[in-house]
């Protein structure tokens, strides 16, 4: 219930179209917190996908022009 309040919330600070950039960080995040827990450990295969969608998520974040750092932690907390 709170991951889908905190996304909703996030529509309110953020641009449609960063909000989808920003879900689509999703698997990154779950393959960190799968390595830092100790659950699992990536192949190397996984951890050139996972740094590729970082690397272009970083691109597309680069450029947005109503970028609020608030929208970003309550989309962080939707995770």
């Amino acid at each position: 219930a709170a991951s889908l309040c905190f996304g909703n919330a996030g529509y309110l600070y953020l641009t449609v179209s960063f909000v989808q950039i920003l879900k689509a960080f999703t698997p990154v995040f779950v393959v960190v917190m799968l390595y830092a827990t100790r659950v699992e450990t990536p192949s190397p295969r996984v951890a050139l996908s996972v740094g590729l969608i970082s690397a272009a998520t970083a691109i597309a974040s680069a450029g947005e022009a109503h970028f609020n750092m608030t929208g970003v932690l309550i989309m962080c907390a939707a995770e």
